[in-house]
């Protein structure tokens, strides 16, 4: 775990989209010993001027979509990606998802991570 948490924050620096335009939540709803990695790589990207930060539930209850409703009423951006832990968007993947959103139409747009 700690191998793919490490890997996946990686991969979030390596976007092609400003910095100051990201906004990343990571929603912790574990009860394992993976609290301290996630706080160690939320420090570790947030000295790097990434906007990154944790959000843990005290009641679980919904379980994963329980934790994604949560960190949208947190949420700040006018455009929401979400990602599992174990999804290695490419560098490009916001830029490639985004022109979706310039008809009024779509509300949601699911991708693979394969255009």
């Amino acid at each position: 775990m700690k191998g793919l948490l490490q890997h996946g924050s990686s991969m979030l620096l390596r976007t092609s989209v400003a910095k100051d335009k990201i906004e990343i939540q990571v929603l912790d709803d574990s009860d394992d010993d993976t609290g301290p990695i996630i706080d160690e790589r939320i420090r570790y990207w947030s000295q790097k001027g990434i906007t990154i930060y944790v959000l843990r539930r005290e009641d679980r209850s919904g379980f994963k979509a329980g934790a994604l409703g949560y960190g949208l009423t947190k949420a700040n951006g006018e455009f929401i990606a979400v990602f599992d832990a174990d999804f290695l968007p490419t560098s490009d993947f916001l830029l490639l998802a985004t022109p979706y959103f310039s008809d009024q139409k779509p509300g949601w747009s699911r991708q693979d991570g394969a255009f």
